[in-house]
């Protein structure tokens, strides 16, 4: 069976000072005395000044609020390791996001009011130079220099971890999965379709003039999340973008009969490639390199506008081709099922007001909580955590549109059912278990003959 995998490399720009250069991994990190500063020990400062430590470069901007919500995080990181690292938030392009000192204080200052205590950390803005020579379309973005002064990891901002940070420091090396972004253009761009065919009016005008279409499939961390229709200024569909997917989806795309029902899977493939992506449940503890191995990314444009469906069959043809081809069959599967209902006690959650705010499943949040949202967020998100040790559907049968506050105790368990349920119930929402038939799906590689 053939596999195919295809990648593309980091956005590259000019860095003026030091030979049109763009950092990579492996590379000796260029001297570079930074623009302007906040929160700097010295005057002047620059890369070599923390020369014999393990530096990381946290690039965001204000406009990125999973990157602010990452301050405390990464504070609590240097504090931990002291002089042995060095943490630099890279504020990118900070004229054309309009992020001004001012600003970047007030956010600080937020930040200092949230967790009570200052974010110490120097701060870069205004360094032009510095963000061509890190281009990025997409933050946070983590730049790891080793205290021998060479790239070691081009990362997301979830790989900056203690057992990360530890083990460089105790020498290992670490094979890294370094970020890599899709070259599109950005939203709301005239040309966002063109690339990487370059086409008027339907005709291609330069490239290969066979080619009326490219799919590809990325295995691996692609940049962030990104669900993107790929339009021209009139509409019209030219393909689309969608990273952080399963192996699975890219099937399901061109097979909508068997998968508009959300049915449980039951994975009866040989091939073990197919079966270990196929029956892969994603669990937040797994270790990072293991969910990347299930993540999957893919690009499809087109020299001619294009409809969805039309875009689901290519994509489904590029599966097949790609990794091989897949049967199924409809079947039915009876399953536990919890039903919610609510008691007395939920009017204690009864929201008091305020702007609308979720953070339930940000694990780096200060504190997780939902306000002044509907209880059947709450619910939702009760459906999305483990029921001692596994996932369970919730059919909501509180029949209520009242808005609650809640906040996520920090000792939180989700292992222990019975505790659980205790827990929930005492705030007002309790579950009964059912056995009920749902819609099933039987995946196969091999065709079953009748």
């Amino acid at each position: 069976m053939k596999r195919i995998f295809f990648s593309i490399g980091l956005l590259t720009s000019a860095f003026v000072s030091y030979s049109q250069q763009t950092v990579q991994i492996g590379m000796q990190m260029p001297n570079h005395q930074f623009a302007e500063t906040i929160n700097a020990p010295i005057d002047n400062l620059s890369i070599a000044d923390y020369r014999g430590k393990l530096l990381i470069l946290d690039v965001w901007n204000k406009g990125c609020s999973s990157c602010v919500r990452l301050f405390p995080h990464m504070q609590e990181m240097q504090d931990k390791f002291g002089d042995k690292l060095q943490i630099v938030l890279v504020n990118t392009k900070t004229r054309l996001s309009k992020d001004s000192k001012d600003n970047i204080v007030k956010v600080l200052d937020k930040v200092r009011e949230r967790i009570g205590k200052p974010i110490t950390l120097p701060m870069v803005l205004n360094d032009e130079n510095l963000d061509a020579f890190i281009p990025t379309t997409g933050v946070p973005y983590e730049v790891w220099i080793g205290p021998d002064g060479k790239v070691i990891g081009l990362t997301q901002a979830e790989d900056v971890n203690e057992q990360n940070i530890q083990r460089v420091l105790n020498g290992e090396k670490i094979k890294f999965i370094n970020v890599q972004y899709l070259a599109w253009t950005g939203h709301g761009s005239p040309d966002r379709h063109l690339l990487p065919l370059v086409f008027k009016d339907g005709s291609i005008i330069d490239g290969d003039s066979a080619v009326q279409f490219q799919c590809s499939i990325y295995q691996g961390r692609v940049g962030n999340y990104v669900n993107m229709l790929k339009t021209d200024t009139m509409g019209n569909g030219y393909g689309e973008t969608w990273t952080y997917a399963s192996l699975l989806s890219l099937y399901a795309k061109g097979y909508p009969e068997y998968f508009s029902n959300g049915p449980y899977l039951e994975v009866k493939v040989k091939d073990p490639f197919l079966a270990d992506q196929l029956s892969y449940v994603r669990n937040e503890d797994d270790p990072q390199e293991e969910k990347d191995r299930h993540n999957f990314a893919y690009d499809v444009f087109s020299a001619r506008p294009i409809t969805g469906d039309k875009v689901n069959a290519m994509l489904k043809d590029a599966a097949e081709r790609s990794f091989g081809k897949l049967y199924f069959e409809k079947t039915t599967v009876s399953k536990k099922i919890l039903v919610a209902t609510v008691n007395k006690k939920i009017s204690a959650l009864a929201t008091k007001g305020g702007e609308p705010k979720n953070t339930l499943d940000d694990d780096r949040a200060v504190s997780r909580r939902l306000q002044n949202l509907p209880l059947q967020d709450l619910i939702n998100y009760i459906g999305m955590t483990q029921y001692g040790g596994e996932i369970i559907d919730i059919i909501d049968s509180t029949n209520t549109k009242m808005k609650v506050d809640f906040t996520l105790p920090k000792d939180f368990d989700t292992s222990d059912k019975t505790k659980l349920l205790a827990f929930w119930k005492s705030k007002g929402i309790e579950f009964h278990e059912i056995e009920k038939e749902m819609p099933g799906l039987v995946i196969t590689d091999e065709k079953v003959s009748k």
